[in-house]
């Protein structure tokens, strides 16, 4: 099993690259920093795939193995729900990675960060209120 409080760890790591460029891109000056975001969604990247990693090497196995029968259906649903948004992900960071695809489309690097951001926010959300209380219960 992974340790609860590592993935609790990059969960906050996670939520604040998100809040930098949250708070970059606020600052209404997308030209100036519009590099900066991009590398800022690249580190957001690799926490997001060291993260997926540590549960789907770790922590998930061991769920499924439980002989706790809710435990196992909550982390089939988890599972089932990361798909697609690792998939979502990954088509914003492609479509976002560099200073020349933000300014390219900025009215809709700025409502996609915002979706994808707020999707990451509930299942990071949903994960510590539901799956991790579980697995410690």
């Amino acid at each position: 099993m992974a340790n609860m409080n590592m993935l609790k760890r990059q969960h906050e790591d996670i939520l604040n690259v998100m809040l930098g460029i949250r708070g970059t891109v606020r600052k209404e000056n997308l030209e100036r920093d519009a590099a900066n975001i991009a590398t800022q969604i690249s580190i957001l990247a690799g926490k997001l795939k060291i993260h997926l990693s540590t549960e789907d090497e770790f922590m998930y196995p061991a769920l499924l193995d439980s002989s706790n029968s809710e435990l196992v259906n909550v982390a089939k649903e988890f599972i089932g729900e990361m798909g697609g948004i690792s998939r979502e992900f990954a088509e914003y960071k492609d479509r976002y990675n560099t200073k020349t695809k933000i300014l390219n489309d900025p009215k809709g690097f700025l409502q996609e960060t915002e979706r994808i951001f707020k999707i990451l926010e509930n299942r990071i959300e949903k994960e510590n209120k539901i799956l991790y209380p579980l697995i410690e219960a």
